[in-house]
């Protein structure tokens, strides 16, 4: 498993309906920021591939991927200081095969636990 959503469920108060929406915001919005990182590396964009980062790097927070949390901070911090590193096509690689793992987690998690 790569999520952990013990945080997200303290922060709700295990309230099922929040929980839900901000899984679902996630599942929306991870892999679109995910792209957006690899298009901004691939065009130097560093403003906006800073921005995406930094934005994932909340929403990892609240669902618990904590085995990237550290690679988005490298990612965002090398998009800060317009700097481009050899290990960066890794780290985004990296990052997107383990924001796909945790989309498909949290989609089975919503299928096992329904609103009621």
């Amino acid at each position: 498993m790569v999520t952990d959503l013990a945080f997200l469920k303290e922060t709700t108060s295990d309230n099922n309906e929040s929980i839900h929406r901000l899984i679902k915001m996630y599942i929306e919005q991870a892999a679109c920021l995910v792209e957006t990182i690899k298009r901004s590396y691939d065009g130097k964009d560093w403003k906006k591939m800073d921005q995406a980062a930094h934005t994932l790097r909340g929403m990892l927070h609240y669902m618990g991927v904590e085995a990237i949390k550290n690679d988005v901070k490298v990612i965002e911090t090398h998009a800060n200081q317009k700097q481009d590193a050899a290990d960066l096509p890794a780290l985004i690689a990296r990052v997107e095969k383990i924001c796909s793992a945790s989309i498909e987690e949290l989609k089975n998690y919503l299928k096992e636990n329904p609103l009621t």
